[in-house]
């Protein structure tokens, strides 16, 4: 599994989205930087976290309530449900920063981001997951390696019976290696490991 070796690397992991070459963004968390150095404002579920992205100290703390909001639309009842209740503690803390490509939504990456809550410290930033959707034809793949435990996913999603069903095929291999440059080599080499299966 991949280990960065602090937010700053994290970011800059991969950029650009391979298909589109658009901004891949984190979801489920706000990034903000300061003029004078590089901080970010982690917003994970009811915790705050500013954190300098090159020293991985964590500056601020801040948890807010985790209070159901109710709003009233018409007749109908729509509520707002919280995304996580964290609480940070002392010892090791583990958090996850989504990243996603912010206009097609085919490529993203999962960090796993441990936090010391006695130092006030990031301890580890490892590379989870990382996830690809390429069409071809009828069919859409999605490709996913899971680092933390050295295995690929291959779901596979037929367009005309999808909708109806979701994935009709999802296999599982011995991790495979992700080309991004040209994804589609990627799904080939998948393909002829599925006729040894």
């Amino acid at each position: 599994m991949k280990q960065f070796q602090n937010l700053f690397e994290v970011l800059e992991y991969q950029p650009t989205c391979p298909l589109c070459k658009s901004r891949v963004m984190p979801v489920a968390a706000n990034l903000n930087y300061d003029e004078n150095r590089v901080i970010a404002t982690l917003t994970i579920g009811n915790i705050t976290l500013v954190v300098d992205c090159h020293t991985n100290k964590v500056l601020q703390y801040s948890e807010s309530s985790n209070l159901h909001q109710i709003y009233t639309i018409g007749s109908q009842i729509a509520y707002q449900v919280p995304t996580g209740n964290y609480n940070l503690l002392k010892g090791n803390n583990m958090f996850r920063l989504n990243m996603i490509c912010d206009k097609c939504s085919k490529y993203g990456y999962l960090t796993q981001i441990h936090v010391d809550g006695g130092e006030y410290q990031v301890t580890g930033l490892f590379l989870n997951s990382e996830s690809l959707s390429v069409e071809d034809g009828t069919k859409l793949y999605e490709i996913k390696n899971v680092y933390a435990v050295d295995k690929t996913e291959l779901s596979i999603f037929h367009q005309h019976l999808s909708s109806q069903r979701g994935a009709l095929d999802k296999i599982e291999f011995p991790l495979v290696p992700l080309d991004l440059q040209n994804p589609m080599k990627t799904i080939e080499r998948i393909k002829n490991l599925i006729a040894f299966l």
